[in-house]
């Protein structure tokens, strides 16, 4: 007997994600939504019930998550609302305004105080090849390290990334990656289950599937490293791999033991063909292995040094075949940065559908 479970997300499982139903434009409605985040009520029940915030201290939080999720909603206007070269500057500030607000749910107001400076610095002295400009981690602090902290309760053990190894890192980019520059995406698409062979039985289901050659062996993928896993089952299209029976009473019971050592922040998160419905992928064949937010975080900050500082070698990017990746980002990887933010705040993965229930 194989019990019907739900494949494990970021955040909860796939029973347990939500989908927001919207005949708007998708950056529309979660603008909207972010504006609604002025609300204290509704804020501080979220910080209380979701991200255990103390009381003596949930009422600051609460006034300053409204007062970023405003500065982020007026940024984004501002981008939308001029030419689509100097976006990437307000983009990038509506991105560090709800960076601001991870800080908050997982640090508190103090940690926020002492590093509310950027944490990443952008040299002008640059490769003349776009792909090659290197983006340096502060010494010091700033909001970059505390948001990496929040989602990865690690600090970042690099000092400097280039831009080619981010591009392979954004999912909502991964057509015209292959279609404009002829580069495959640095990521392996796998569900990862738990399954009930037997009453009270319970172990894990791994299916990693082939989408840029041949599937990546758990051995490299950084989100399972540490799991024992076994080959059970394999086609032209998918390896299956099963790991060590756990006996519990329920699925509850077993769940935390089965997914010990699991990165889930790792788990990428987009659309399949059928909108909504997701499917995970993970880094795979890169030592930069970090949530998809990290790499949308770094690039906005990059192009807003370039709008800022480098008004010739932005100019100079439209002439390029990079440039057409560089718009697919202006709305499909600030949707994406959305969607990631609002299954945060919230712990629960969301999805987006047009139209309505």
């Amino acid at each position: 007997m194989e019990a019907s479970v739900s494949k494990i997300l970021r955040y909860g499982t796939e029973e347990e994600r939500s989908v927001i139903y919207t005949p708007l434009d998708p950056l529309e409605d979660l603008s909207n939504q972010l504006a609604g985040l002025r609300s204290e009520e509704y804020v501080r029940s979220v910080l209380v019930e979701k991200h255990s915030i103390p009381e003596d201290e949930v009422a600051e939080v609460t006034l300053l998550v409204g007062h970023h999720a405003i500065n982020a909603v007026g940024f984004l206007q501002q981008a939308y609302a001029g030419p689509p070269e100097l976006c990437f500057l307000p983009i990038y500030y509506a991105v560090l305004s709800l960076s601001k607000i991870y800080v908050l749910c997982g640090f508190g107001v103090e940690e926020l105080r002492k590093n509310s400076h950027h944490g990443a610095h952008f040299s002008m002295e640059q490769p003349s090849d776009p792909l090659d400009h290197v983006i340096e981690m502060r010494s010091d602090f700033g909001v970059f390290q505390s948001f990496f902290r929040v989602l990865t309760n690690q600090k970042p053990e690099w000092e400097k990334i280039d831009v080619a190894t981010l591009l392979l890192l954004v999912p909502s980019t991964e057509f015209e990656l292959e279609r404009v520059l002829g580069k495959s995406p640095a990521l392996c698409d796998l569900g990862i289950h738990i399954e009930e062979p037997d009453a009270g039985t319970f172990r894990l289901k791994v299916e990693i599937y082939m989408r840029h050659g041949t599937p990546s062996p758990p051995s490299e993928l950084e989100v399972l490293k540490s799991c024992k896993l076994t080959r059970e089952d394999s086609t032209p299209s998918r390896d299956t791999y099963v790991g060590e029976v756990a006996e519990g009473a329920n699925l509850h019971d077993v769940t935390p033991r089965l997914l010990q050592g699991i990165r889930r922040e790792l788990l990428y998160f987009r659309p399949a063909p059928f909108f909504a419905n997701i499917i995970t992928s993970t880094p795979a064949r890169v030592d930069f292995a970090v949530p998809e937010d990290i790499p949308l975080w770094l690039l906005f900050f990059w192009l807003s040094n370039l709008v800022r500082y480098s008004p010739e070698v932005l100019s100079s990017l439209q002439a390029t075949k990079l440039w057409p990746i560089l718009l697919t980002l202006r709305k499909h990887a600030v949707l994406r940065f959305l969607v990631l933010f609002w299954s945060f705040f919230h712990q629960t993965t969301f999805g987006i559908k047009p139209g309505t229930m």
